[in-house]
């Protein structure tokens, strides 16, 4: 890690109140869960696409179900 990261993570760890130590270890959680929305978008988008479904659509089509019931 270059001193200039090691800086943003000390500062980062000073702003939320965190150790160091907790800071490094969420980075691996945040990956994962990154790599899993990406998969899960991959396999969405096309799906979307192929209903005419569009990215502002995702947000109203639930609300608009959930009101019909």
């Amino acid at each position: 890690m270059s001193p200039a990261d090691l800086k943003i993570a000390e500062r980062l760890a000073r702003a939320t109140k965190r150790s160091l130590s907790g800071i490094f270890r969420e980075r691996p959680n945040r990956v994962a869960s990154e790599q899993y929305w990406q998969r899960v978008q991959a396999i969405a988008q096309p799906k979307a696409q192929a209903l005419g479904i569009a990215e502002d659509d995702v947000t109203r089509l639930p609300g608009e179900a959930r009101q019909e019931r």
